[in-house]
């Protein structure tokens, strides 16, 4: 492996010989620029030189904008291409919108994950085909009582709005019982409920 920084530490370069036979199989790049934005290129080279895959990511100076792009048959054509995008919001939340594209741009799926200020509420809804539909709708939060009891949702819901799933966990304000309810089809009625006590004992 052969390591070679400028001295401002903004442009790293790494190659790396796998197999021993003195030629590069793999180079890296690390590049910032003069606004903070980073820009890491890997590429996979033959014994020729030639370049074999390439993979990039650009992430913006405050870490809010990311592009990763692959290039997985060495031809200098990205075919595939996440970019992910996030917005502090108002109420102190984020919403990050991840979308992946073809080589043409057009999106193929995209999903929209918010997570509340404190971190207790997310929600995940995913475009699986690209067509702006959203097929499923994922929901994580967690509230914690005054007598300290934490409870734990996870639910999944359909493009129509229908159920598919719910699970329910509750624990103890001593962290000793833990109460899990599981809706397995959605029908609103729990199929398996599962209770885990410890012990004083530790058991």
């Amino acid at each position: 492996i052969t390591t070679i920084s400028t001295d401002d530490a903004r442009l790293l370069t790494v190659s790396t010989d796998i197999n021993g036979d003195g030629q590069t199989d793999r180079l890296s790049t690390r590049v910032v620029a003069d606004g903070g934005q980073i820009t890491a290129t890997t590429s996979q080279l033959s014994d020729s030189g030639a370049l074999q895959s390439r993979t990039e990511s650009i992430t913006s100076d405050d870490g809010l904008n990311r592009t990763q792009s692959w290039d997985r048959n060495g031809d200098g054509t990205f075919e595939r291409r996440s970019e992910a995008v996030t917005v502090l919001n108002a109420d102190g939340s984020t919403t990050t919108t991840t979308a992946a594209k073809g080589a043409d741009g057009t999106v193929i799926a995209e999903s929209v994950v918010t997570v509340s200020d404190d971190g207790l509420v997310s929600l995940r809804t995913d475009d699986l085909d690209g067509d702006g539909t959203v097929e499923f709708t994922y929901s994580q939060s967690r509230v914690v009582a005054s007598n300290g009891v934490v409870t734990d949702t996870m639910q999944t819901v359909a493009e129509g709005g229908g159920l598919i799933n719910r699970t329910v966990t509750v624990t103890s304000a001593d962290r000793r019982t833990v109460t899990q309810s599981v809706d397995v089809d959605g029908n609103g009625v729990n199929d398996r409920v599962s209770v885990t006590t410890v012990a004083n004992s530790g058991q």
